[in-house]
């Protein structure tokens, strides 16, 4: 977005050269949290795994949402009053703003509000780069819960708009509100482009939100997942050999896809099982080695079917039959229910469990 008086432009001269020096300093703020992800102590220990840290993150960030709040306050609350309170509520990215200013009230606690995200933690040779996302609201100290200087707008907009959000993309929303309301405001190069950004590409696996105008992850994700959820996996058939349990409930079977006389882990949900039956799809129920041996599955008996919506396999339903125990050696119950979480949290690696990578 380039130009214009944006939806709460600033009229007052002192105003919008305050609303420009902060926009500025916003920016580039965002820039430095962005190239410090780079800059932690994060190490992975042979006895104690990944031991993740973002100190450096937190600093930068402290003072990205000292900006947020001089622009949020000092600038449009007071040229706009109510009007501009009004607009954020009703806003995705104005309740960004809003929670970030209870971040702001608590920068003291900033190390332990930001959350590293284990599980995130990307790897270039042997230097890591953090993700960090923003704690649970319940997470928080219980000074910053029960900090009544702070509007409780700002506390709500914090559990419904901030926690569990990625630092970065939570600091980009910020600036897309703010060019939102004045895009006069921010800071641009020679071609128009917002001074910063996009911001460079890191080592990166997956896609990464690197500019306020782009898609946020989240969005990507539930796209990419919706997407694999309605297609068939890739490879020639699925073996069920496990089943993962939360007390008596079935929350997903585990197993491997064949593709080519290859082999590749999935965890896969009973729901989209059904689906993948429905569709076509062959799974069966065995190790490994008894289906991957197999050159006539027929003669097995047991493929997996399915009776109104529901998992059966040689005349009786999936949850009555007896799979194989988790190994002692690995993959054992703990790295399949690793995988099940990280796949259910992770669009991407989802992904590639159904394209049998």
């Amino acid at each position: 977005m380039t130009g214009g008086h944006g939806t709460l432009g600033i009229a007052d001269a002192e105003r919008s050269a305050k609303g420009r020096h902060w926009m500025r300093a916003l920016q580039r703020q965002v820039a430095d949290a962005w190239a410090s992800t780079t800059e932690t102590d994060t190490s992975l220990c042979r006895i104690h795994g990944m031991e993740t840290e973002c100190e450096v993150v937190a600093i930068s960030t402290a003072f990205a949402v000292t900006a947020v709040r001089i622009l949020d306050n000092e600038v449009f609350c007071k040229e706009h009053g109510q009007a501009y309170l009004d607009a954020k509520t009703s806003d995705r990215q104005g309740k960004v703003v809003d929670g970030l200013v209870l971040i702001r009230n608590a920068e003291i606690h900033l190390p332990v509000i930001l959350d590293p995200d284990v599980q995130r933690v990307l790897s270039l040779g042997s230097a890591f780069r953090v993700v960090p996302k923003w704690r649970p609201y319940d997470q928080l100290p219980a000074d910053v819960q029960n900090n009544t200087k702070t509007s409780e707008r700002c506390h709500a907009a914090y559990r419904t708009a901030v926690e569990g959000e990625p630092v970065i993309e939570t600091l980009l929303d910020a600036i897309a509100w703010f060019v939102k309301c004045d895009p006069s405001l921010a800071q641009r190069d020679e071609a128009e482009e917002l001074k910063h950004f996009p911001l460079p590409e890191l080592w990166q696996h997956e896609y990464e939100r690197r500019h306020p105008d782009w898609v946020r992850r989240c969005d990507v994700e539930a796209e990419l997942r919706a997407k694999r959820t309605r297609e068939l996996p890739v490879g020639d058939y699925r073996s069920i050999q496990h089943r993962l349990l939360d007390g008596d409930l079935t929350v997903a079977f585990c197993g491997y896809t064949f593709r080519n006389g290859y082999r590749s882990a999935f965890t896969e949900t009973p729901e989209q099982i059904v689906r993948d039956i429905a569709g076509g799809y062959r799974y069966y129920v065995g190790t490994a080695d008894e289906v991957g041996e197999m050159t006539h599955h027929s003669e097995m008996g047991n493929l997996v079917g399915t009776v109104d919506e529901e998992i059966w396999v040689n005349g009786s339903p999936l949850d009555g039959f007896e799979l194989s125990p988790f190994s002692d050696e690995p993959p054992t119950l703990e790295t399949w229910r690793s995988w099940f979480e990280l796949a259910a949290g992770n669009a991407f690696m989802y992904a590639r469990e159904r394209q049998g990578e």
